[in-house]
This record gives structure tokens, sequence and C-alpha cells, in this order.
């Protein structure tokens, strides 16, 4: 196990939080599952590349575009939330919306920054999930 996944582990069981884990080649994934008002059920993947430089937190598919028609404006009001945050990226791709923050780290890991990242992202879709809803 990748040294930043081990402390971001040991700091999970400090805490007595319990989250799904699973360990790959590419690396070890925690999943956060939530239920956000208003915007429905909600997965934050956190992605432990093995060589301990990056940690990708990020809501796959958090939002379905279910009127193709709509695409272009969805990218359009990407475009807009992209340039407005610093952290959070939001993307589209096969009719869904997906939104990300990656962490670099280079001897410097805290779980704590894992922990509010996944706060701020969960925040960011909670803020902009009317400005997407407006769209559909």
């Amino acid at each position: 196990m990748a040294e930043n996944a081990s402390m971001f582990d040991a700091y999970l069981k400090e805490q007595n939080i319990a989250l799904e884990k699973k360990e790959n080649d590419d690396g070890i994934v925690y999943v956060v599952r939530e239920l956000l008002p208003d915007v429905g059920p909600v997965a934050v993947v956190l992605l432990f590349n093995p060589s301990d430089r990056l940690v990708t937190v990020i809501a796959y598919q958090y939002l379905k575009i279910a009127d193709p028609a709509k695409t272009r404006d969805v990218i359009e009001l990407i475009n807009v939330l992209n340039a407005e945050y610093t952290m959070v990226k939001f993307t589209a791709a096969a009719d869904f919306v997906t939104v990300q923050v990656a962490l670099p780290f280079n001897g410097n890991f805290t779980s704590e920054v894992i922990v509010e990242m996944v706060s701020v992202l969960l925040q960011a879709i909670r803020e902009e999930h009317p400005r997407f809803m407006a769209l559909m």
C-alpha cells in the first residue's frame, strides 16, 4: 500500500470513519457515499495513485444529461464554472457531468486536506446543481 493511502487509512481508523475500500493495480480507492438534498445520491471516489504524488477526489457521472440537445448548454455552463472555481473542475462526457479535484503531493500529505477537498467538492455540487437543473 502506498504511504499516503496508509496514512489516510490510519486517519480513518482514528476518526472511526468507515469507507468502502478497494485495491487494484492503479492504486487504492475509497468511496464516500452521500445523499445530498435536492441532488440525490452522490458517490465520491478517492483515488490514491501508487506513486504517492496524486490523490484525485472525483464524483463520476454525478449528473445525467438526459436530453442530448442540452449538451452544448451544459458544456457552456461547465466552461463558466471551470473559470469560477480554482480547485474543482467540471467535465462532461458520455452524457454525464463529472466533478473532480486533483491534489498533488510531494512528501506533504495530510488526511485533513483530503477530507476538506471531499467537502469542497460536495459543496460545489450542492451550489451548482440548480444551475445545471435550470438548463435541463
